[in-house]
């Protein structure tokens, strides 16, 4: 099975883009690849979730909108949404625990208690959710604990917790999973941030000429900090592994969105989800599996669209 936080699935901690530091590359990449929106300033903090310290970002007024980051990647990777949903939304984009700015060790905490933490600390009673990767587990565990909070969630590049005994494994996506899963046991951060970018940000179906170099650069720089500054030993986010009867209770309007160059396991997994919860799919047919990233402005205006049928 491959390792959780790298298959369900920038460094730039330093510079200045709505508001927040970047470096140069970066920089770049927001504003040559992505619709740059107007300048926002958004209001940084810290909530304390057991032994950790969650560090998060808002911006916007009005109903509450939360985004969930992707294993091995942070908050940030969610800046052009920021952006863009505050115009409209009060948004909240945070850091996982194990992941980004947020610090601490604390393998008890679940990751439903850490959002519910969170939303009772910034007094948000209800929240619409969107998770990609890993991010989606999160939302799908926090919606399953806390019903009565979630409004509708939109599910990017999903997977579930033991899809790999629920549904059939296919080669390619085997091969792949093998290879992150030894660059990690190996403990070849190099080698796996390399692997990473080229696994979930280029797509196994797409040339690396085909991505921008800016993009590449964020995820393999993001993911190289995470490997250098945390633990996955720090957390367990997860309990039960929730069964297809579990998921099923999802009431929520959820929609799903993938990319159609992703690793084909994924693309499996996102079918058996939509056959479990009540949903509507819809695939960015040249995108890998950083679809919010690979064509930000329609991510924008699909997720948008979905939020204000309801």
């Amino acid at each position: 099975m491959p390792i959780l936080f790298h298959a369900l699935g920038c460094s730039g901690f330093k510079l200045y883009i709505y508001g927040m530091k970047m470096t140069g590359c970066l920089l770049l990449f927001f504003c040559f690849f992505h619709t740059c929106y107007a300048a926002i300033d958004p209001i940084e903090g810290s909530v304390k979730a057991g032994g950790f310290s969650i560090k998060y970002s808002e911006a916007g007024s009005g109903e509450s909108l939360i985004f969930v980051h992707a294993g091995m990647l942070d908050r940030h990777m969610w800046d052009n949404q920021l952006a863009f949903f505050s115009r409209r939304y009060r948004v909240i984009t945070f850091d996982l625990p194990a992941h980004g700015e947020t610090m601490g060790t604390d393998t008890t905490i679940l990751v439903s208690e850490v959002i519910n933490i969170l939303m009772d600390s910034l007094k948000i009673q209800h929240a619409s959710f969107v998770g990609l990767s890993l991010g989606s587990v999160c939302v799908s565990e926090f919606v399953l604990s806390h019903p009565e909070r979630v409004k509708e969630i939109v599910l990017v590049s999903p997977g579930f917790i033991g899809s790999t005994k629920q549904l059939t494994v296919d080669s390619l996506s085997k091969q792949l999973y093998a290879k992150t899963d030894a660059a990690l046991m190996a403990h070849d951060n190099t080698k796996y941030a390399r692997l990473f970018t080229s696994i979930w940000c280029v797509g196994p179906f797409r040339d690396s000429s085909q991505v921008p170099a800016t993009l590449r650069q964020y995820i393999y720089q993001t993911v190289l900090a995470n490997c250098k500054n945390h633990s996955q030993n720090d957390w367990r986010p997860f309990g039960k592994i929730p069964t297809a009867r579990a998921l099923g209770n999802i009431k929520s309007k959820t929609l799903l969105i993938n990319g159609g160059k992703d690793v084909p396991f994924n693309l499996t997994m996102a079918n058996y989800l939509l056959a479990v919860i009540r949903s509507t799919g819809y695939v960015i047919r040249n995108a890998a599996h950083m679809v919010n990233l690979d064509y930000a402005d329609l991510f924008n205006k699909k997720v948008l669209d979905f939020l204000l049928l309801y």
